[in-house]
């Protein structure tokens, strides 16, 4: 059986993969994460903000089971406005 669980990290001026960024912070779906995503645009007005779309899958069958990096969303203080 193959369970897929989704991920939403998002970073502010950074990448999540090399772990420099100002903030990290994560969601379970894509709407909150885009929306969260919005708010901190405002905060930080000149960062690049990413929103990284992170599934884990498992599966009894091991070559199958791992985690894989889906579509990356730029948020920025124009597309916020």
């Amino acid at each position: 059986m193959k369970k897929i669980i989704n991920d939403f990290v998002i970073v502010v001026d950074g990448n999540f993969s090399n772990q420099r960024y100002i903030i990290k912070e994560h969601s379970r779906s894509k709407s909150q994460a885009i929306k969260r995503a919005h708010k901190l645009s405002t905060l930080y007005p000149a960062s690049e903000i990413l929103v990284e779309h992170w599934l884990l899958i498992t599966s009894h069958n091991f070559i199958k089971s791992g985690f894989y990096k889906g579509k990356v969303l730029n948020i920025t203080q124009e597309a916020a406005a």
